[in-house]
């Protein structure tokens, strides 16, 4: 029953944020706190259901999918000066912190690739230069859900250890 809130969590986070970030072009950290204050109590309850053991392996998981969502993208905006919104980072972490780093570098591809592909059909119908800003928190959102989804149905894709 955990697994099951912890990705109807994310997923709503993902959605919430997704939408205000396409809308207004940024992802308001009332939406990333109140998703890593739900993870903890989620954390906080696998600690007392499950024992000690259980609940070290998902916390080690969510901090290593924090640093492996987050960590990427906080090079981009160091080595870009800007290219990318700290909304995005964080984002990123988060959905890292429920899925785990395996599945954060799988959620990263896919946005990036669905973004770029977006990109390249905005500025082949003239519709976008290379010069319009493009909010990312729809890209990271998609995936991160079609990842959960996949996750549920196939036994290569586990979201946890």
């Amino acid at each position: 029953m955990l697994d099951v809130t912890q990705k109807i969590t994310l997923v709503a986070s993902l959605a919430v944020a997704a939408a205000i970030d396409a809308r207004r072009g940024i992802i308001p950290n009332k939406i990333i706190v109140t998703g890593f204050s739900a993870l903890a109590a989620l954390l906080a309850a696998r600690f007392i259901i499950f024992g000690t053991a259980s609940g070290l392996r998902y916390a080690v998981s969510a901090l290593l999918g924090t640093v492996a969502g987050g960590g990427p993208i906080l090079a981009v905006i160091a080595l870009s000066k800007g290219g990318m919104g700290a909304g995005d980072m964080k984002l990123m972490a988060m959905a890292g912190a429920y899925i785990g780093p395996l599945m954060a570098f799988a959620v990263l591809l896919v946005s990036i690739m669905t973004a770029g592909a977006y990109a390249a059909i905005m500025l082949a119908l003239r519709l976008k230069t290379l010069k319009s800003r493009m909010a990312f928190g729809p890209f990271i959102a998609v995936a991160g859900i079609v990842i959960v989804v996949i996750s549920r149905f196939s036994p290569i894709c586990k979201i946890y250890p």
